[in-house]
């Protein structure tokens, strides 16, 4: 399984001046940087928690095997799911196919086959079904607490240490949020 983003956050959980209050900093001359840890710690949150906090487009793509194993749905990462944009298949003959809305819907963080239902025929093995969906739980103001929490505490832990590689101080804040599958 293979994830993109299509359309990055248009704005980041923590704010410029949230991170600088956090950080205790009050000039202007290390902004370009603590913007820069803040999108770090973002994305590091994201991938430790395998969730989207601000509305963000992305794309997967199963193989044939994924769809053998989970049957009649594919599950999507980097809940929550907002919505499902499409859901594209190819063929062994790489040819693109559309697949009606009304062949599936969202459930979850799930993309559910109709009662009956069943994915295209004729599937190539690498890269057959493409969903294109929407992740996260809205604007900056949605995201918990908690998580915005973390990721000052990791904008700070790296601004105060900028020698050193962790980045993981803010990870206590995140564990109830981990999503342990996909």
């Amino acid at each position: 399984m293979i994830i993109n983003t299509v359309t990055p956050p248009a704005t980041e959980p923590v704010t410029l001046s949230e991170a600088k209050l956090h950080c205790k900093v009050d000039g202007t001359d290390d902004d370009a940087l603590i913007t820069a840890l803040i999108t770090a710690a973002r994305q590091h949150a994201e991938d430790y928690t395998r969730r989207a906090f601000v509305t963000q487009t992305l794309e997967v793509s199963y193989d044939l095997d994924d769809l053998f194993e989970f049957g009649s749905y594919v599950e999507l990462p980097r809940p929550p799911i907002a919505s499902i944009t499409s859901v594209k298949s190819y063929d062994a003959d790489d040819e693109e196919s559309t697949m009606s809305s009304s062949s599936y819907r969202l459930s979850g963080d799930r993309v559910v086959l109709a009662s009956g239902g069943a994915w295209p025929s004729s599937l190539r093995d690498r890269d057959c079904i493409v969903v294109r969906y929407v992740a996260g739980y809205g604007a900056a103001s949605a995201v918990p607490e908690a998580i915005k929490t973390a990721i000052k505490a990791m904008v700070a832990h790296a601004y105060d240490n900028r020698a050193q590689v962790s980045i993981d101080a803010g990870l206590p804040y995140l564990h109830p949020y981990k999503v342990y599958r996909l």
